[in-house]
């Protein structure tokens, strides 16, 4: 058994990873997915891939890495549950802090990785913050007629650009995804400073679902951390609810 360290995931191994998250997924009945570095740009120089295998070189679990910038990097790992509690988890995240000097780290897990969490803590992480995936239903959905007026500004592979005005004054604005024709993810929602603190983002909401209630958009999709509470708090009172939650732990090398 050993550890082993390569600068990306190699074509090879690709199959090998995917099956490991696929058997992970169905004994802890649970979805996963894992990200990847195919362009070591990215990487700014580390290494983004290890592995631990058996004396017959059979990949046993493994952590990859993806560089944000060159200060920040998320991290996603897997063991095969045959080989949890064997240490394997420690050995990986052990390599890992040996080879990344200086960088911060964030590790993405979901809340019911009671184990995993706890080897994170062991390994200096800390719980950082919750990010929650939401989402609206737009069909029979009331929506009220709008004070604002909104612009709206194509910007390629269906994404676009919300202007919001009140007045004729700009007020804020957002981005949207159209992922299909049914469904939506929306993100970048910003009021400007001068008109915060009153209220406006239930309006900004309430005309964009206007907007897409008109183009038959059924459901909305964003994410938002716990941590943003008046964020999370104004789209739970627009009828959005919690579908999954990432826990995020992170440490500064």
């Amino acid at each position: 058994m050993g550890l082993t360290i390569e600068k990306t995931v190699r074509s090879d191994h690709m199959d090998v990873l995917k099956n490991i998250v696929s058997i992970c997924c169905q004994n802890d009945s649970k979805k996963y997915s894992f990200f990847y570095e195919e362009d070591d740009s990215y990487l700014f120089g580390h290494p983004g891939f290890f592995y631990f295998t058996d004396d017959s070189n059979n990949i046993l679990g493994f952590i990859c890495l993806s560089g944000i910038d060159r200060q920040n990097f998320d991290v996603c790992g897997f063991v095969l549950p045959a080989y949890r509690n064997n240490g394997i988890f420690s050995q990986l995240l052990t390599a890992v802090k040996e080879e990344y000097k200086n960088i911060n780290l964030s590790f993405p897990l979901p809340a019911h990785c009671k184990n995993a969490a706890e080897v994170l803590r062991k390994n200096n992480f800390r719980y950082s913050d919750t990010e929650c995936k939401m989402s609206l239903n737009l069909k029979n959905l009331i929506i009220y007629p709008s004070e604002f007026d909104i612009d709206i500004t194509e910007s390629g592979k269906g994404a676009q650009q919300c202007a919001f005005f009140k007045d004729d004054f700009f007020v804020g604005s957002c981005s949207i995804t159209l992922i299909n024709d049914s469904y939506c993810i929306l993100s970048e929602v910003e009021i400007i400073k001068k008109y915060r603190g009153l209220g406006l983002g239930a309006h900004l909401i309430n005309c964009l679902l206007g907007y897409l209630d008109e183009i038959n958009i059924d459901k909305i999709i964003l994410h938002v951390t716990k941590s943003n509470i008046p964020a999370f708090r104004l789209y739970q009172s627009m009828g959005f609810v919690v579908d999954s939650s990432l826990d995020y732990y992170c440490l500064n090398l």
